[in-house]
């Protein structure tokens, strides 16, 4: 079937510009891409030198003919290497529906048999060297596309770890390993919000990437604020709430696209806001709380007024556990929850307090089912431990990040385990010694949950075990204005 150059509308010329100035967005990106479909250096008219100057002349440059089916090709360029851009999608399906990408054609398809490895190489030199090493490693490379970040080789063998193993022995290279059935496409770029409200750009990230490494490499970028502690990631929606992110998902498997917006904060759980007056206050938080529960229709709200409100009572159904039914027994599943959130007369200055009304056995709920400690102190049945939030306000995250850390908290997504020695220890009978302290609201259900990981894990919680081998390879990062 022949070939043919496309002629773009003039919105679509916009559209197709605007997408290359911000994929492309430094002058040496642009004219990689500009040699690599043969426009090589000195072949434009002169021009600013600035991204959008280069891509100008370079569009008015393929429209004249100045390289056969010129727009076509570099639309299938970019495509190539960025199959999630939305942009250039569905400007392919418009206007050139053989470049749409499918990914079963013969070269993927054999591709998808075996594992893939994305090294950063930067130009044709460093290609070749990282070749000559593959090869030596007896991986057979392929090179199937590259970027001025990124190259991307499909190797010999369908175990990811052997395949890690071999290129451990190489000395500086920056990898990435993606098995057979893993993802080999690239975001052009993310923009990420960090925890102090800083922006950064990410550009070529690899989509098999965990939500967890971004955030690694986000904190990164802040090296006297503790990269060792937790942190939360949430995908930004158009309406400023953020969907919550499990940390060992991908980014595909996360469901981001090409030129999202990120915001990697650290793990505390709650949020508050320090408004001046009480009445403010309670304002304020109402508003929060009624965003968020506006954009998550499985949660239905009661407050005890219209405007303000000083109790809420959010019911929700999310899978979890409930206490056993008896002595020896396993904790039950269930569903359904109600969770109270109490705003004292001293808040703002003191923080709101959050009680489960439905049973749970969770480590940081005080047990508000029939046990020794729930008869000890009765007024206590039910209480959420709120960490962070107990010691100090984050006037930066609002209630809507406390509702959120309540979902968390149901689905064992958000727990904590502070111990007296930092781990559970073994008595001479075998027993689990109480050692637990701090957060640690029920210490049944704490043993119950570190000596269970693998039911926390399949029911999608956060099991506490090593992350996934990530290699050595780190994003490219830099400081964003929006």
């Amino acid at each position: 079937m022949p070939v043919h150059d496309i002629t773009l509308s003039a919105p679509d010329r916009r559209r197709f510009l605007s997408s290359l100035m911000s994929t492309y967005h430094t002058p040496a990106r642009a004219s990689n891409v500009l040699e690599d479909i043969g426009l090589g250096p000195g072949s434009l008219p002169p021009n600013d030198g600035t991204p959008e100057g280069i891509w100008r002349e370079a569009l008015r440059e393929l429209e004249s003919g100045r390289i056969q089916n010129g727009l076509h090709d570099l639309l299938g360029f970019v495509l190539e290497r960025y199959p999630s851009n939305a942009t250039w999608v569905e400007l392919a399906q418009q206007y050139a529906p053989e470049l749409v990408p499918n990914g079963d054609g013969p070269q993927e398809q054999a591709a998808a048999r075996s594992c893939h490895v994305m090294v950063r190489a930067a130009n044709a030199a460093e290609r070749q060297s990282v070749r000559e090493f593959l090869t030596a490693q007896g991986l057979a490379p392929t090179e199937m596309w590259s970027t001025s970040h990124m190259t991307l080789f499909a190797v010999r063998g369908d175990d990811a770890d052997a395949v890690r193993e071999r290129l451990e022995r190489s000395d500086g290279l920056e990898w990435t390993v993606i098995p057979p059935d893993g993802q080999t496409y690239l975001y052009s770029q993310l923009i990420v919000q960090g925890p102090d409200g800083r922006y950064f750009r990410f550009n070529d990230v690899p989509a098999q990437q965990a939500v967890a490494d971004l955030a690694a490499d986000t904190l990164a970028e802040y090296p006297d604020s503790g990269t060792d502690r937790r942190t939360v990631t949430d995908r930004v929606q158009a309406n400023g709430q953020g969907v919550r992110l499990g940390p060992e998902s991908t980014l595909h498997e996360a469901g981001v696209r090409d030129g999202d917006r990120l915001r990697v904060a650290y793990e505390t759980n709650a949020g508050a806001v320090n408004p001046l007056y009480h009445s403010e206050a309670l304002v304020r938080a109402g508003n929060q709380i009624r965003a968020f529960v506006d954009t998550h229709p499985e949660i239905t709200m009661w407050a005890n007024a219209p405007d303000l409100a000083t109790v809420y009572e959010l019911e929700f159904k999310q899978s979890s556990f409930g206490p056993p039914p008896g002595e020896g027994l396993e904790p039950i599943d269930i569903e359904d929850h109600v969770v109270q959130l109490d705003f004292g007369p001293d808040f703002p200055q003191t923080a709101p307090m959050v009680f489960w009304l439905t049973e749970i056995f969770h480590p940081n709920i005080y047990p508000n089912y029939d046990s020794p400690l729930a008869r000890k102190s009765p007024p206590r049945m039910g209480l959420v431990c709120l960490g962070d939030l107990t010691d100090a306000f984050q006037p930066a995250l609002d209630l809507g990040q406390l509702c959120q850390t309540l979902l968390d908290v149901a689905a064992f997504r958000n727990y904590g385990l502070i111990l007296e020695t930092g781990k559970l220890a073994l008595d001479s009978e075998g027993q689990y010694r109480d050692v637990l302290k701090g957060n640690v609201f029920d210490p049944d259900a704490a043993i119950w949950v570190v000596t269970h990981q693998e039911r926390i894990a399949a029911m999608g919680g956060r099991a506490q075990r090593n992350p996934t081998p990530r290699g050595t390879y780190r994003n490219e990062v830099e400081d964003y204005v929006p």
